[in-house]
């Protein structure tokens, strides 16, 4: 079997050993940017001798097609690709190209689906090892694999937790096409089934405090921590990264309305009202002056009970649209 990895995410950089140690991997190949995984697979290819390629949005084409030439696969495994392939290359390889994707297909297509299923407060996401074609995240599936979101799970905590079961799945998906060929069982998606989600805007950051309930929000700041920053509110027209919440329990009924902040101190920390009337305390947040606890802010800021948590004018209009 031989085996070309486009790797642009670190969790498949645990079964380059194994694919060397079998004499199955021929090629790598990253899209080119400095950071630590393209420096690591910059080295596996010196150490090892296995040819390397750094892809760009200019080269991509042209590149890939040469190392295509040049490594002759049987298969190419992708993780996190931003490119598309184009479909007369996804021919070349005897068993096509295979993508492993941060979601369950066919529900979450797109370039994040950790984001959406977290803020719609899925029970399970996943991720699914599929054939690629000429669309997005449409080829058949060759497995999928349910994770459990936990209540307290953020971007980032789910992600890797994907990633830790991630490399396994590889390698027993990668034993069963060496068994079993063409004959490896697909299950194909069937068309005008399934959704693709776009990576979330500015605006689907935002908080609404007039629409969301306190477990929506809730949702919204852990889909967002920690790779957009947090969930945005705004303070007086500045806008604030809220990167954690926890639900507070109320021993009494209130008339706030929503957004208003129902308590500041040192003892409680700063709690809002939802639109549901519910109320949540605000653990961290980040300012243009720094990452703070929600206890810390009325003496920083001078935050007071009965301001309010609102969007601003210049913003509404487009978020109403949304």
């Amino acid at each position: 079997m031989r085996i070309g990895l486009l790797l642009n995410h670190w969790p498949l950089l645990s079964i380059l050993e194994p694919l060397i140690q079998k004499g199955w991997l021929v090629g790598l190949a990253a899209e080119e940017v400095k950071n630590e995984l393209v420096t690591g697979v910059k080295l596996v290819s010196q150490q090892y001798q296995i040819p390397y390629i750094g892809l760009t949005k200019t080269n991509f084409t042209n590149c890939l097609s040469e190392w295509l030439q040049q490594t002759k696969p049987d298969v190419v495994l992708v993780s996190t690709l931003t490119y598309k392939i184009p479909a007369d290359l996804l021919q070349i390889p005897t068993y096509g190209f295979f993508n492993f994707h941060y979601g369950l297909l066919p529900n979450y297509r797109g370039p994040d689906t950790i984001f959406w299923p977290i803020l719609n407060q899925e029970p399970y996401g996943g991720f699914t090892i599929h054939k690629m074609d000429s669309d997005w995240d449409t080829g058949a599936i060759a497995h999928l694999q349910p994770v459990p979101i936990e209540p307290e799970d953020t971007h980032g905590l789910y992600l890797n937790k994907l990633a830790q079961m991630l490399p396994q799945a590889a390698i027993e998906f990668i034993d069963n096409l060496s068994a079993q060929g063409d004959k490896l069982p697909l299950v194909a998606q069937e068309p005008g089934i399934g959704k693709y989600w776009s990576k979330p805007s500015f605006e689907d950051l935002c908080i609404r405090w007039h629409q969301q309930s306190a477990r929506e929000v809730h949702a919204l700041v852990r889909a967002s921590n920690p790779k957009y920053g947090g969930a945005v509110a705004f303070l007086r027209g500045v806008p604030l990264h809220i990167l954690q919440v926890s639900l507070v329990e109320q021993a009494t009924q209130h008339t706030l309305q929503p957004g208003e902040i129902a308590v500041t101190s040192s003892e409680e920390g700063t709690v809002v009202s939802s639109q549901d009337g519910n109320l949540l305390r605000l653990d961290a947040v980040q300012t243009p002056e720094g990452l703070f606890t929600g206890d810390k802010l009325p003496a920083i800021f001078g935050i007071q009970a009965g301001e309010v948590l609102s969007i601003p004018e210049r913003f509404q209009e487009t978020l109403q649209k949304k």
